[in-house]
């Protein structure tokens, strides 16, 4: 038993000695289209920026590089599973880097540009309100865009792109007002399109290497320990491949002074245009709390009551009715709200009385009082409705609230009162009068007995 567990400690050692002293041989990179970053050539091979600088420090460290192409999308999905050892050109972010082993040092960096078609005017992300925005679903840059959209509250059309080419053709085309690509694509192919980019850019990215996470960490700092030296020293090949890959359209190209000021007054535009729109987005919000707590209160008091509550318009229609009103006409909301007395089925001559009423306070913005008989369908009833008028920002009549309270107890209180106070006075009369005629009978009584005596 002790020899079997020697021999199987010998083969972990055997096994462990092998792997270090064989260093990274063949490295799985994982290559996809977007140029120029990285992308295939016609031929078959692969070439780009990310490319160039890993194929220069594979030279130095002796690594054989087989590529393993594919879109996006599976390339991604192999870097998960550990099928590759490397992607080149993936933008890190905190999400990513959960998932993936990234470089310390960054490419290059990387921003997100909108262009437009060259009929449309825009200079801010204001003005993209209503247009269609053609987008790549799969790109980070689209998936930017939408978000910081939407958070200021700017609805849009997307209209969905094969990739940063098909954003700028649909732009020409007029499918979509504006699109997004990002930064290094627009240096090298926006001239071959019909767009102009805007002098709105968002979503700044480090464009990096990566690898499965906890493996190849030392193919990973080799690359970082690299790309440390050469971005130090100007004279190096990165730099030599950076002006060849993203510099070349543009090389003797000066901006112009007035260029320069123009963009300056833009980008000061742009951003306080969306501070602007955040503060107002902000007051628009007090205000809508405010409103949403006054109307909580209203529904709760208005809810529970046991009066008829209803708010009207300038036409006389429903606008609000609380459970007491429709429980006491036997209608539904959908019966009511909308509509006006005569078209909910009312009694034609009260129509006329209430109509008379309500728009009597829209055009004076008095309050005023009535009372009135209703068959409700417990039977008639008398009711108090009292019209009271809502008044806007500017003082004009907005709505008027009517309240109308059952007061039939009360009037058959007063009624009882009345045949109560009649029948006091009769009697009070019917007293006097027999004090009168009895008082003759009297003196005539003592004259008959005096005649009689």
């Amino acid at each position: 038993m002790i020899n079997i567990r020697l021999f199987l400690l010998s083969i972990v050692l055997f096994a462990s000695n092998i792997a270090l002293a064989n260093p990274i041989n063949t490295v799985k990179v994982g290559v996809f289209n977007n140029n120029p970053i990285v992308f295939q050539k016609e031929d078959g091979s692969h070439t780009g920026l990310a490319i160039d600088v890993l194929e220069n420090i594979a030279t130095k460290e002796g690594w054989k590089l087989e590529y393993v192409h594919g879109v996006w999308k599976d390339v991604l999905k192999k870097l998960k599973t550990g099928e590759i050892d490397l992607i080149v050109g993936i933008a890190y972010t905190e999400q990513r880097s959960k998932l993936f082993t990234f470089t310390q040092e960054t490419l290059l960096s990387n921003y997100g540009i909108v262009f437009r078609n060259r009929d449309v005017a825009i200079t801010s992300l204001l003005d993209l309100q209503g247009k269609r925005i053609a987008l790549n679903p799969k790109g980070i840059h689209a998936k930017r865009l939408s978000e910081l959209l939407k958070k200021l509250d700017i609805e849009f059309i997307p209209v969905d792109a094969k990739n940063n080419h098909d954003v700028l053709r649909l732009i020409e085309q007029g499918k979509a007002e504006a699109g997004a690509v990002n930064r290094v694509f627009s240096i090298m192919h926006a001239s071959s399109h019909d767009a102009m980019a805007t002098s709105i850019i968002f979503n700044p990215v480090e464009v990096r290497y990566a690898s499965p996470k906890a493996r190849n960490k030392d193919l990973v700092e080799t690359i970082d320990g690299y790309l440390n030296s050469m971005k130090k020293d100007q004279q190096s090949k990165y730099h030599l491949y950076l002006d060849r890959w993203l510099t070349k359209s543009d090389r003797h190209f000066k901006i112009p002074t007035w260029l320069k000021w123009t963009a300056l007054v833009l980008v000061v535009g742009f951003f306080f245009a969306v501070l602007m729109s955040i503060l107002l987005r902000i007051q628009v919000n007090a205000r809508t709390k405010k409103l949403q707590e006054s109307e909580g209160k209203f529904r709760s008091l208005t809810e529970n009551s046991r009066d008829y509550i209803m708010l009207f318009d300038k036409q006389c229609r429903h606008i609000y009715i609380n459970p007491a009103g429709l429980a006491a006409g036997g209608n539904t909301e959908k019966e009511i709200i909308g509509k006006n007395h005569r078209e909910a089925g009312f009694d034609p001559a009260l129509c006329d009385l209430w109509e008379e009423k309500i728009k009597y306070v829209f055009a004076s913005g008095e309050s005023i009082s009535e009372e009135f008989g209703w068959e409700s369908v417990e039977g008639k009833v008398s009711l108090d409705w009292r019209l009271e008028p809502i008044f806007d920002e500017t003082g004009k009549v907005e709505t008027v609230l009517g309240i109308a309270r059952d007061i039939t107890e009360r009037k058959k209180t007063e009624e009882k009162l009345k045949e109560k106070e009649k029948l006091e006075t009769l009697l009070a009369m019917a007293t006097t009068l027999s004090h009168e005629i009895n008082n003759p009978l009297t003196t005539i009584l003592g004259y008959a007995n005096n005649l009689k005596d």
